[in-house]
């Protein structure tokens, strides 16, 4: 049996407290004992007894069970832990920030203990998340991130669930709907913008750029994957680029791994598209990356400047075209704020008013609910839409009239 390398029992205003110091295993305890002030020194050695059992009864357990006194709090740190070594780091911290501001400060949830988390327990926290205002602004949080939050927050409670061998307490729990308006994304390009875009980067001074701005209005990749993306990973044949991995930075981390839905998926490379890529590429011939890449992965396709950046990569940032991009915008004279983002929304709309199988495949998406989202036609085609329709039903009214 362990015993405490210190066990003195100190008066703290209320009760009297000992701070217990096990060793077990070879694995050093720290825990906090408290005792009422109306107790005997034997009710005392009584209390340190069994927190001692308890204690030796945890460590006892196997690695992958965890105690029935768990908080939720305790399970949550864990849990995180856990998922974060499988997360992009942009990720982790968005998981951490929806679990830490937006489910444990719940009433509801708090100051619960695992195993007692109940169904009525979760419906109380949805309802709560709906009325939850943002940290940087007095307004309610967006549909968006609401449901982001329950996403994370009823992963997180099905494995505590699974865990400790409970009922799971998100059955039959409805979502939280929230009282915002939810806003659709409408930031897309025409197709005209995005060949007049083209047409211009490839007049650009630095035909690097011109080469990246193609490729990301012409296929809708996330940037990160684009600035990932091995000369090895381009099948001329084929005539597509296989998306397979994605690049993201921290302050303090760079992380190359999965894309975001972690599927890898072929695009398709136009003619045109062709042809300013190989260019680039002969472009690239004296660039120092070629020497200094990773043998086994193979040469990036769009490296970074000749300078490396601080963790020693050729790797860009997904921000590095945001001055050039501005550049466009002014020269263009495009009423939209151009972002990597935009030519996702682009291409996505384009393919999803084509063939919505072809358009989750291309953008390598999960769900049905990504092709509705994204795949909402623009105004302008709204209103050429209603031109067109009733440019021909006008006419054979009249003339029936």
């Amino acid at each position: 049996m362990a015993r405490p390398r210190k066990h003195r029992w100190e008066r703290k205003h209320d009760s009297y407290r000992i701070r217990l110091r096990l060793r077990i295993k070879g694995k050093d305890i720290d825990r906090l004992v408290s005792a009422a002030l109306d107790t005997t020194e034997r009710d005392r050695e009584l209390i340190l007894a069994d927190a001692i059992a308890e204690i030796e009864k945890e460590q006892e357990l196997p690695d992958d069970k965890l105690p029935p006194t768990t908080t939720l709090i305790a399970y949550s740190e864990q849990w995180l832990a856990a998922r974060s070594a499988k997360l992009r780091p942009k990720t982790a911290q968005t998981y951490a920030k929806q679990i830490g501001r937006y489910l444990l400060p719940a009433p509801s949830l708090n100051d619960r203990r695992a195993v007692d988390v109940t169904r009525r327990d979760v419906d109380a926290w949805c309802r709560w998340l709906e009325t939850q205002r943002r940290a940087d602004r007095d307004e309610l949080i967006s549909h968006e991130w609401m449901m982001g939050c329950w996403r994370v927050g009823k992963a997180m409670l099905k494995d505590m669930a699974a865990d400790f061998m409970i009922v799971d307490p998100t059955l039959r729990v409805k979502a939280p709907s929230g009282k915002k308006k939810r806003v659709r994304e409408s930031g897309t390009l025409t197709v005209r913008d995005a060949s007049r875009l083209i047409e211009w980067a490839r007049k650009h001074p630095d035909e690097r750029r011109a080469a990246e701005i193609a490729f990301l209005v012409s296929t809708g990749v996330r940037a990160g994957e684009m600035y990932a993306l091995r000369e090895h990973d381009v099948d001329w044949d084929r005539g597509v680029a296989t998306i397979q991995r994605a690049v993201s930075f921290t302050t303090k981390r760079l992380y190359e791994g999965g894309t975001k839905t972690n599927i890898v998926r072929d695009v398709p490379l136009t003619a045109d598209l062709q042809t300013i890529l190989r260019a680039h590429l002969v472009g690239l011939q004296d660039h120092p990356s070629r020497e200094e890449h990773d043998h086994e992965a193979g040469p990036l396709v769009f490296p970074a400047p000749e300078v490396p950046n601080k963790f020693l990569t050729w790797h860009r940032r997904g921000n590095s075209l945001y001055k050039v991009l501005a550049r466009a915008e002014t020269d263009l004279k495009l009423a939209i704020r151009l972002r990597p983002q935009v030519f996702r929304r682009t291409s996505a709309r384009l393919w999803a008013s084509i063939d919505p199988k072809l358009a989750k495949s291309v953008h390598g998406w999960v769900t049905d609910e990504m092709v509705d989202h994204y795949g909402e036609p623009a105004a302008d085609e709204k209103a050429e839409a209603a031109r067109l329709i009733w440019s021909r039903a006008l006419p054979s009214a009249i003339q029936e009239g």
